[in-house]
């Protein structure tokens, strides 16, 4: 009996003490669910060309710059330049050059695409500016524009996301680069036309310094 008496109160204690390591094993358990979860929603989904493509176009974005969903403008242009044979490309010199100009305008990078394959090389560039929209139109826009010195598809857009301005087409000034076979049968047909072409040259000069040759010989008779 006092065996029992004795042994009564420690049994809520067990109790209590079970139930508060379920509760910490439940939340262990939780924790680890929620942080599975965060690390697959930042995993980077795409691959090959397209996962190239968005890791290019993302390689200089700024955190604090804003998300630009693509239009039908964009889509059209990027399908004519696949249609000539284009393809990005990762031109380092290239996006640090385009990069800084942009940031010296006073925006920011959006997106930036390099894109090889016609001729000449045409960029895709999507900006973000916090500057009034009339003062970046005005004085920044031109000088970026005559920087670029290439077709290119530009778009500006303020901090809300809205559009401030969208040019370009991918069919003003671009053609599909010819093959390398076909560059060296032209550089061969001009060299080729260029040599059948000397003699000629050479006939015509001897001919024009034959009367030059006889009139000074007939003004030296004259002298004598």
């Amino acid at each position: 009996m006092d065996a029992s008496i004795s042994l009564d109160p420690l049994i809520p204690e067990a109790k209590h003490r079970m139930r508060r390591r379920r509760i910490v094993l439940a939340v262990a358990v939780l924790l680890v669910v929620v942080a599975a979860a965060v690390a697959f929603g930042l995993r980077p989904f795409g691959g090959g060309a397209a996962g190239s493509a968005t890791a290019a176009a993302n390689a200089n974005h700024d955190p604090a710059t804003p998300t630009v969903p693509f239009d039908s403008t964009e889509r059209h242009w990027r399908a004519t330049v696949r249609s000539l044979g284009g393809f990005p490309a990762d031109d380092a010199a290239l996006r640090e050059r385009l990069t800084a100009m942009v940031h010296e305008s006073g925006a920011s990078v959006v997106r930036l695409i390099v894109w090889h394959g016609i001729s000449p090389e045409a960029v895709e560039l999507v900006v973000a500016t916090r500057l009034r929209p009339a003062l970046y139109l005005r004085h920044r826009v031109p000088p970026l524009r005559e920087q670029l010195q290439r077709p290119s598809y530009l778009r500006v857009v303020d901090r809300r996301t809205s559009r401030i301005l969208e040019e370009g087409g991918a069919e003003r000034g671009l053609r599909r680069r010819p093959p390398r076979a076909l560059l060296l049968r032209r550089s061969r047909y001009r060299h080729a036309a260029a040599v059948q072409a000397l003699p000629g040259q050479v006939a015509s000069a001897r001919s024009t310094l034959r009367p030059q040759r006889s009139s000074r010989g007939s003004s030296r008779a004259s002298a004598g």
